[in-house]
């Protein structure tokens, strides 16, 4: 099993809010959740629901555990994937985790604006017995 892991961070902040939208606190939380003024309405367990819902069986993923960055506008994704008998390689496991974090960018209005990269590390190469 290969574990890679992926940075996804949430657009900055707003510098202000219009007066016409803080006169509607309603309004004022849309906004937030929308653009993911931070901290983040998307925690750890709804990044994680959101991956999940984004992994399609060919993507080899058997476990994700999302971490909160301590700024709350970042997060790092755990992603526990069985390497392919074509490309066994971490490389190959590097590329669907990738792929899996920004289809569920795309496919999520939730993570509008959010962005995901790949955490460089040592490779982590996980023996299941």
């Amino acid at each position: 099993m290969e574990l890679v892991l992926v940075s996804l961070t949430a657009p900055p902040r707003p510098a202000s809010t219009p007066a016409s939208a803080a006169a509607n606190p309603t309004t004022v939380r849309a906004a937030a959740y929308a653009t993911g003024a931070g901290p983040t309405a998307v925690g750890p367990q709804v990044l994680s629901d959101i991956l999940w819902a984004n992994a399609r069986p060919d993507d080899r993923v058997e476990h994700i555990s999302v971490h909160a960055g301590a700024d709350r506008q970042s997060y790092t994704a755990g992603l526990f994937l069985l390497p392919t008998t074509s490309d066994p390689g971490p490389d190959a496991c590097a590329g669907t985790a990738l792929r899996l974090c920004r289809t569920a960018i795309a496919n999520s209005p939730a993570l509008v604006g959010w962005h995901a990269h790949r955490l460089i590390t040592d490779h982590h190469r996980h023996e299941v017995p």
